[in-house]
């Protein structure tokens, strides 16, 4: 199975803080091109441009960088998914689908459910292509569908990426719902998508409305914010 990488959680954390040191990493308001022009030299890049080619994958500049920002993103997600999904957690990243040569952002596995990961940042006339990336997602799912096993769920989520320095390299900050302060804006959908990973990979409840309820007070207790990253319960 083509993919760049095939981690668990410890050596997705090991990769991002030991080898190619994202945890700082911001997101400029610039053309991916233009980023691309900036730090096609730095270690981190050349390190995930050889990578691409070693596993044949091909790649343009502007995907590289891509990979950098979903790569920290996904890093901070995790801070918000439970220990014991975490424990046997599996991520691609950029996953060939079976019997196509398409490639998905990111595929988690956890026991019998998958869940699909398209994340969208690209502008088209001003605006971002969600739709487009909605769609690719939904894609991805009906192609791997028609070749697992009917017991293997599978899901998919959207990502919105928004800029966290502008061009002159001033930090972005937007209200977060959750912590009620000025933060980066990618802040708070990480925290949802956290939420999210932790509904979608729990075990089956018996009866649908339970679990209807379930989530409906999830999200409550999300928008309350009792719901805290695992480090700092652990603190």
């Amino acid at each position: 199975m083509k993919n760049l990488h095939w981690l668990n959680c410890d050596e997705f954390n090991k990769l991002i803080k030991e080898e190619l040191h994202l945890e700082n990493w911001l997101i400029y308001d610039m053309s991916a091109e233009d980023r691309a022009k900036m730090i096609d030299y730095t270690y981190k890049y050349q390190y995930l441009k050889k990578l691409a080619d070693e596993q044949e994958i091909k790649v343009q500049t502007a995907e590289i960088v891509s990979w950098l920002d979903t790569l920290n993103i996904m890093y901070y997600v995790l801070d918000y998914v439970n220990p014991e999904i975490r424990n046997e957690l599996q991520i691609l990243q950029e996953m060939e689908i079976p019997f196509t040569h398409k490639r998905a952002d990111y595929v988690l596995v956890y026991r019998r459910k998958i869940l699909i990961i398209e994340f969208s940042f690209q502008k088209l006339n001003g605006r971002y292509k969600f739709e487009d990336k909605l769609n690719q997602a939904v894609g991805y799912k009906e192609l791997l569908s028609n070749v697992m096993p009917p017991h293997i769920e599978i899901g998919t989520y959207t990502f919105l990426i928004e800029p966290e320095t502008n061009k002159s390299g001033n930090t972005i900050k937007k209200f977060n719902k959750y912590s009620n302060e000025q933060e980066l804006p990618n802040n708070e959908k990480i925290q949802e998508f956290g939420g999210y990973i932790n509904l979608f990979f729990q075990k089956d409840f018996e009866d649908a409305m339970y679990y209807l309820g379930y989530v409906d007070g999830y999200v409550e207790k999300m928008n309350e914010g009792d719901l805290e990253r695992d480090g700092e319960e652990d603190s």
